[in-house]
């Protein structure tokens, strides 16, 4: 019997990436099945949230230096860590007998 704790399950499975729809420049979301991830810039300020039915959650803040290219992919590399973290938290490896 292969006993597998939670903590290889990621070796097992693969969550899809988000895929990335965006408004202007300043603006993408990518909605999941845990919510809507928005990624945006205000004022020099990158935010990446999640947004809920019942709340909204901060994952990420940069304020940006104005002279660093591609803040949105750090904001999305911190969506996409986020959504594997929620997602991978709700499984388990099958034992057997089950």
């Amino acid at each position: 019997m292969t006993d597998h704790s939670k903590s290889d399950v990621s070796e097992l499975v693969r969550v899809k990436p988000l895929e990335w729809e965006n408004f202007d420049a300043w603006e993408f979301w990518a909605r999941s099945s845990v919510g809507t991830y928005y990624v945006r810039e205000r004022n020099g300020i990158w935010k990446t949230t999640l947004d809920t039915r019942s709340s909204d959650a901060l994952i990420y803040e940069y304020t940006t230096d104005g002279l660093t290219p591609n803040d949105f992919e750090a904001g999305r590399q911190a969506a996409q860590a986020d959504f594997e973290r929620r997602i991978l938290a709700c499984l388990t490896a099958r034992v057997e007998n089950e």
